[in-house]
């Protein structure tokens, strides 16, 4: 095999150990395994797009309390509190399970323990029933929860952290640990797997970027890619359709023939307005220095708002609970802003290509760093005396000091989120390999990223906990290798063993 490109062997090791297979014609949770514990944090963080919650009969539902979290035996939720319709408010407990039909196979049909579920709670409804029957023999309504997600529930299992969560222990040893200590597997061997895995995962990536270059074009796809990137989990989906409001070739022809900082500002302006921000902030008091800036703002956007036909958004999607102040959604549409207004007219495809170093045969490390700090002024190099960086809402107080809009953690996420798999699908359709080549180097030898809660359950997986076994895990390329596994095979306990291609590779050894 070529080293020198993206690889498929990790697809083709799936395959030959039949633990792999097609799921294309499904809806993301049915594609992937998830692991109850998921769906308890989902249930606890109320991470819902919309107030409009419906259960599987057609019920309005208003969650008041999710219920404190239940440590020990029976429901998963102790004392929640839900409102059904115009029915009078219902206190008592709520199970949650992966597919609905797990409520008869757990057994809580014969179990009076469950008989005080006021609510079952569901990532999706296998079972096609509106209610399930407790012990006593009554009813029990269904809620839901995949439909009402603020964004795809793969990208919402790498933002949980389990520190946030009263129950913290929820990690476990799998069968490969006990494989890979009683075989005496050796680094070497390992870490072609996280490679093989991780090259995966970026080419997974690319195909899911396939059809946005088809359908939006790729200065599209790649400005809602990195506006994704930004909102975090709880505004990805925000932020993608305020990108699709405001287009690149919009934002071009508002931002031509503008001073720099004039192009900012009127990018700014454009997607607040778009965003339904602006109004929602401008109706309060601010200071002098905040007034100044909606009044300006809000002049740009009556002047620019009928070139923008489709219509904004409400303020009320936009979610700020639940986020550090300087990540609230009106920072992070600054942000994009300052990205945007330094790009957008030269093309974000051309501003991504000239970050890249040369090709000159051998990749060195240093080129790599010197790609990366290109790649980071990219993202953050706009932003100038921004009112943003002393500011987090419009109408807030001002911080004590200038804090940058997109740190360097985001920007190298960014890289290996956005820019490398945009890169190289146009790489593979220009049939250039010299870009692959360049691409997947670079992608070698990226330093690791910051440690997510994805990676931190996997090290005790697989390693059981041992930090220096985890040292294998050397790079951002084992990094994502470790979230292919885990997004393939370790989020689902009753199954993800049986079918690990890992473990089947560690078997034969």
């Amino acid at each position: 095999m070529d080293s020198s490109f993206f690889s498929d062997e990790y697809l083709r090791i799936c395959e030959r150990t039949a633990v792999g297979e097609s799921r294309a014609g499904y809806p993301e949770s049915a594609r992937m395994p998830v692991r109850e514990r998921l769906v308890r944090c989902f249930w606890f963080d109320q991470d819902f797009a919309t107030d409009d919650l419906r259960t599987a009969d057609g019920r309005k539902l208003r969650v008041l309390s999710p219920g404190w979290w239940n440590l020990e035996a029976g429901p998963d939720f102790r004392n929640a509190v839900v409102r059904l319709a115009n029915e009078p408010i219902v206190k008592g407990d709520v199970e949650l399970h992966v597919d609905a039909s797990a409520w008869y196979g757990h057994g809580h049909h014969e179990d009076p323990a469950y008989n005080s579920v006021i609510l079952h709670v569901a990532l999706r409804n296998d079972s096609g029933e509106p209610a399930v029957c407790n012990a006593a023999g009554q009813n029990v309504p269904q809620f839901i929860l995949e439909p009402y997600l603020t964004a795809a529930v793969g990208e919402l299992a790498e933002a949980v952290n389990p520190e946030d969560y009263p129950e913290t222990s929820d990690s476990s040893t799998g069968l490969c640990n006990a494989a890979i200590r009683e075989k005496a597997v050796d680094g070497h061997w390992l870490g072609m797997f996280f490679d093989y895995a991780g090259d995966q995962r970026a080419l997974a990536r690319m195909r899911r970027w396939e059809h946005l270059f088809d359908t939006i074009g790729g200065e599209a796809a790649i400005q809602c890619g990195v506006m994704e990137a930004l909102g975090f989990k709880k505004n990805k989906s925000q932020f993608a359709l305020l990108a699709r409001l405001a287009p690149p070739a919009k934002l071009k022809e508002i931002a031509a023939g503008c001073s720099p900082e004039e192009k900012r500002l009127r990018i700014e302006a454009a997607l607040f307005g778009l965003s339904g921000l602006l109004e929602k902030e401008a109706k309060t008091d601010p200071d002098e220095e905040a007034a100044a800036y909606i009044e300006s703002t809000r002049a740009r956007w009556e002047e620019l708002k009928g070139r923008f036909v489709d219509g904004g958004m409400d303020a009320r999607q936009w979610v700020f609970t639940g986020s550090r102040p300087v990540n609230f959604p009106t920072r992070r549409i600054a942000a994009a802003a300052a990205f945007l207004s330094e790009h957008v007219e030269r093309g974000l495809l051309n501003a991504l290509l000239s970050c890249l170093p040369p090709e000159t045969g051998q990749l060195r490390q240093k080129d790599v760093t010197a790609a990366r700090k290109r790649l980071e002024r990219l993202f953050t190099a706009a932003e100038g005396s921004c009112f943003w960086r002393t500011r987090c809402t419009f109408v807030g107080k001002r911080m004590a000091r200038p804090v940058g809009l997109v740190g360097k953690d985001r920007a190298a996420l960014l890289l290996v989120n956005v820019v490398v798999p945009a890169l190289l699908l146009y790489a593979r359709r220009n049939n250039d390999a010299n870009l692959e080549h360049l691409l997947h180097s670079m992608y070698v030898k990226l330093p690791r990223l910051p440690r997510t809660s994805v990676e931190t359950a996997m090290v005790q997986r697989i390693f059981a906990g041992d930090e220096q076994a985890a040292r294998i895990i050397s790079n951002a390329r084992r990094q994502q290798g470790l979230y292919q596994i885990f997004k393939d095979f370790c989020e689902k306990d009753d199954r993800g063993c049986r079918r690990c291609a890992l473990l089947a590779e560690l078997n034969k050894e």
